[in-house]
């Protein structure tokens, strides 16, 4: 009897001990339920986040073509953002789906389902973001593979490319970009109308 009740726990410590290091081994983990699969009622009030997040810009915008040289700060949460991704942009031409993004303390977390050797796969890329004598540099900490940190060539290429995109959008920016901070659930822009 002892020896089952042993046996037991071993096997209950093991399995315990298996599920940690399989949750901790693959990565972190955006919970994101699909915009999509959101009930009607919860897709409106995102819509309406998004939107008011729009106006904000448009706002920025219009004082800039005004030549109003005033300040702004643009709170950016990843609810909002992630809404804007999965809402409006198709992502049908690129291999990724489900994309979601987080915003932690210093770090931007981006994770989606991707195809990998022809395997079904969650990707994940963190990394940081910040200004540079008036441009966006993105750095990569890390990118993963179901938990496998993939090869650091492929950082490089990513850093490269999504500098440029940042760097595309910060020159139809409506103003002059001169802080960003990124905190636990949203990105802060700061800056002056030009």
């Amino acid at each position: 009897m002892r020896r089952g009740c042993a046996g037991a726990l071993a096997g209950a410590l093991l399995l315990g001990g298996g599920l940690w290091a399989w949750s901790h081994l693959r990565g972190p983990h955006l919970s994101s339920v699909p915009f999509a699969k959101l009930p009607a009622q919860e897709q409106a009030r995102r819509r309406g986040d998004a939107q008011q997040l729009e106006g904000q810009v448009s706002s920025i915008e219009q004082a800039s073509r005004a030549h109003e040289k005033k300040p702004f700060a643009l709170e950016i949460s990843d609810e909002q953002l992630n809404t804007l991704l999965q809402d409006r942009l198709d992502l049908s031409k690129f291999p990724i789906r489900n994309l979601r993004v987080g915003f932690e303390p210093g770090r931007v977390v981006a994770q989606g389902e991707v195809n990998y050797k022809g395997f079904p796969a969650t990707g994940t890329l963190e990394g940081r973001v910040r200004l540079q004598s008036g441009r966006l540099i993105y750095q990569t900490d890390s990118l993963q593979v179901m938990g496998v940190p993939l090869p650091g060539n492929w950082k490089g290429q990513l850093d490269k490319q999504v500098s440029a995109q940042l760097n595309s959008a910060l020159k139809r920016a409506p103003g002059r970009i001169e802080d960003v901070q990124i905190e636990q659930n949203k990105l802060v822009v700061s800056g002056h109308t030009d």
